[in-house]
């Protein structure tokens, strides 16, 4: 088990900060571009930071990086699934199936265990937070979460017009967007304004 921790001090970026309560709005296509072109790693959880997660934290002294949500995991859990001890968040290096929902997700890789048991669980199952999937994209002005995560759906997907089965992400405030998975996290696609909704252009 690897625990998790870093010694420098972490400042959050914003991807928008002219609009500071999670709207999405780009008055300027071409930062727009710039901020979509954004990469690098998540020092917890191993996967990429994009502009799609809108904020996450940075060293002010070296390359670590985090997303935000993953930043507020604690490191210690109490969890119906282990009553009988806690769970430490850490970072396995040969990951396998969850103990819980028994598969392997992409990011099984930070998960919470107990060492002493060989027990531990994916952060699906561990974190009950709608925070932990939630995406900011420019083809909505609020944040998308995904529902049915667990299972396909058929459905018409707002971003591209056409029906798709699989999971789709929805806006977490209004709930009269939704995007198919493949549609929101397509590499470089703009949005481009016609006064009601928003199309996607492919470049």
């Amino acid at each position: 088990m690897v625990v998790l921790q870093h010694k420098h001090s972490l400042y959050l970026i914003d991807f928008n900060p002219k609009y500071p309560h999670d709207e999405q709005v780009y008055d300027d296509e071409e930062d727009l571009i710039i901020k979509q072109a954004f990469r690098c790693p998540c020092a917890h959880c191993e996967q990429e930071i994009t502009y799609l997660h809108r904020y996450y934290y940075k060293s002010d002294q070296c390359d670590y990086s985090l997303h935000k949500i993953c930043k507020t995991f604690p490191t210690k859990l109490q969890h119906v699934s282990h009553s009988a001890h806690s769970l430490a968040l850490f970072r396995d290096e040969s990951p396998g199936q969850c103990h819980m929902c028994k598969s392997t997700p992409r990011n099984m890789q930070l998960r919470y265990g107990c060492s002493g048991c060989m027990f531990s669980i994916c952060l699906d199952c561990a974190i009950d937070d709608v925070q932990y999937h939630t995406i900011y994209h420019p083809s909505h002005q609020h944040p998308l979460i995904p529902f049915c995560k667990h299972k396909q759906v058929s459905a018409k997907c707002d971003a591209c017009q056409k029906e798709h089965r699989g999971v789709f992400y929805e806006c977490s405030t209004c709930f009269r967007f939704s995007a198919h998975n493949d549609c929101v996290f397509q590499p470089k696609r703009l949005l481009i304004q016609d006064g009601t909704r928003g199309q996607f252009l492919g470049l």
